[in-house]
């Protein structure tokens, strides 16, 4: 399985109302659950417990009972399904698993943006203090639209940079300034502290940026003066400098996967979780 990021969200009642009596029938699921490997980080998974959450509140499912229905509900529509075109595949699995609750409303499809999403999450949590270990995991709607709000923010700043000092675009470019209309809707939303965050830690890369977008060898006096790892070659530089720009073109593709996840998201109130698939 390639690495993904998947976002689901949940209808309690739907959940409550028609998923025990599936899986209460389902003894392939029971089979299969049986069979899992001891996690090191959840309790194993029994299915009498699975049932009891489900319930109770559906939200309640850990990270690894999640897997489970996840991995069940496509090998059903697999069955189901034989021979039919993937992306009809796909959506079937998806819409059966939203009958019965768990609605898996965005994904992030591969590693570098997954891998860029987790980082600005980092600084996010970094730039708030929040100390939220389950931001990767699990978390209510109304925190992932602000961290999405400062990814928008963040990774909007880079791309303006980018459009500027790479592209030569003006600052009033088209995309520029739907990326600046985009971050004033936040802040009338929020007022600046959302925007401030991002601001801060775009200021703290700047140097690495500005360098990154000259991409070519420096003397080694400007090297040890501005590069924080200190690359004494010029072949060692300028590996420096291609995977900084990697990480910048990272960092650019956020703002699309933040937008598509809130848009998706609406006016959703309850828990999120997240499912990283490596």
């Amino acid at each position: 399985m390639a690495e993904e990021l998947y976002f689901f969200r949940f209808d309690k009642e739907a959940a409550r109302a028609n998923l025990p009596a599936l899986l209460t029938a389902a003894t392939d699921y029971q089979q299969q659950i049986a069979k899992l490997p001891a996690s090191r980080y959840d309790e194993p998974v029994v299915f009498e417990n699975v049932l009891l959450k489900i319930d109770e509140n559906v939200e309640l499912l850990s990270i690894e009972e999640m897997w489970s229905l996840f991995n069940w509900f496509y090998e059903k529509a697999e069955r189901e399904n034989p021979g039919k075109d993937y992306f009809v595949l796909v959506k079937r699995w998806h819409d059966e698993m939203r009958f019965y609750g768990l609605d898996l409303f965005a994904e992030i499809p591969s590693k570098s943006p997954v891998r860029a999403f987790h980082a600005t999450t980092w600084h996010y949590d970094v730039e708030t203090l929040t100390g939220k270990d389950d931001l990767l995991s699990r978390t209510t709607a109304d925190d992932l639209r602000t961290l999405l709000d400062y990814m928008i923010c963040y990774s909007g700043e880079v791309n303006v940079y980018v459009n500027r000092h790479k592209h030569n675009r003006a600052d009033d470019d088209e995309e520029n300034q739907e990326i600046r209309q985009l971050i004033n809707e936040i802040n009338q939303q929020r007022g600046h502290y959302i925007h401030q965050l991002a601001l801060a830690e775009f200021e703290e890369d700047r140097l690495q940026y500005d360098i990154a977008m000259q991409l070519k060898p420096k003397p080694t006096s400007f090297r040890q003066q501005h590069n924080p790892i200190k690359v004494i070659t010029p072949h060692g530089r300028l590996r420096y400098l291609y995977k900084l720009m990697d990480k910048i073109w990272d960092e650019t593709n956020v703002i699309s996967y933040a937008k598509e996840i809130k848009e998706n998201l609406g006016n959703y109130q309850g828990l999120v979780t997240r499912l990283h698939s490596f």
